[in-house]
């Protein structure tokens, strides 16, 4: 899951994941989201649960596919589901990586 790895390592060099989760964190269960996908093009959106020595929140993450290539368009950190968003910079160039999600 390129988007899952991706996100999940942009989040860890995150200032902000390490102000409210702590670094290293632990992902949790159950990751939820949707994807929708043709062998050219896609979109996906997926909550990843995170906890730290500081606290538990939400990856929030959004996802477009050009060609073989999936890109992570937008990273926020949530409270829970969606409350009290925080936007994590997503690198310039930073690819969602190349294959499957």
């Amino acid at each position: 899951m390129a988007v899952f790895d991706e996100a999940t390592k942009i989040a860890s060099g995150s200032d902000i994941v390490a102000q409210q989760v702590g670094v290293p964190f632990k992902v949790g269960w159950p990751i939820e989201g949707e994807s929708d996908e043709t062998s050219h093009s896609g979109k996906a959106e997926l909550l990843i649960p995170i906890s730290g020595i500081r606290g538990k929140r939400m990856l929030q993450v959004e996802a477009t596919k050009n060609g073989a290539a999936w890109k992570i368009d937008q990273l926020y950190l949530n409270e829970r589901y969606g409350a009290g968003s925080q936007p994590i910079p997503v690198p310039a160039g930073a690819p969602g990586a190349v294959g499957a999600m």
